[in-house]
């Protein structure tokens, strides 16, 4: 086993107690590769493998110091244990944003498709355009409503709901009034 320059291990220990945890990952697995077993570095490994709060770190030090054949302390084999065993947790959405994410699918759907509509003009199903308007906007909406299904599950769910209501309305309009269901209902 060779010991590097005192320099060399100054600039391992520097990294291994640093605040960036990319550089105390990489110098543990350094460690491991030069094979260092200078004591103050060792002490500092299992620190890191004990204590440290990034997950990858502590594993890059507990992975160092089973290669260079030392043991590991009682807490960082426990962590290890556990970090195997037990999934990643997912971030958790608090239910005041996936309510916000269904409204602004749903309002937003009223907006975008309203503003379309506005910007053909008045009379846009019965003018010059013909049905291009809606032949256009309903597979548009189809696609978007598809993408952000995977993408954004609440938006999109707000888009179907407004969807929805615009189709009961223009339906209960159509009985009633000449409606089309892919115009918004207040566009009429």
């Amino acid at each position: 086993m060779t010991e590097p320059l005192p320099e060399n291990i100054e600039k391992l220990l520097q990294d291994l107690l640093s605040e960036d945890a990319y550089r105390r990952r990489s110098a543990a697995e350094t460690v491991a590769e030069l094979r260092v077993t200078n004591e103050q570095i060792i002490t500092a490994l299992k620190t890191v493998a004990a204590s440290d709060p990034n997950r990858y770190v502590r594993e890059a030090a507990i992975r160092a110091l089973d290669t260079l054949g030392f043991g590991l302390p009682p807490d960082a084999e426990a962590r290890s244990a556990a970090n195997r065993l037990a999934p990643p947790t997912p971030p958790v959405l608090r239910p005041f944003f996936k309510q916000i994410d269904f409204w602004l699918g749903f309002i937003g759907w009223y907006l975008v498709n309203g503003l379309i509509w506005w910007g053909f003009g008045p009379g846009a199903t019965t003018s010059s355009y013909g049905p291009v308007p809606a032949l256009i906007l309903l597979p548009a909406n189809v696609v978007v409503l598809l993408i952000t299904a995977f993408v954004r599950s609440r938006f999109a769910g707000g888009m179907l709901a407004a969807y929805a209501l615009n189709f009961v309305i223009a339906t209960f309009m159509g009985a009633t009034v000449n409606a089309t269901c892919a115009i918004p209902f207040f566009y009429r």
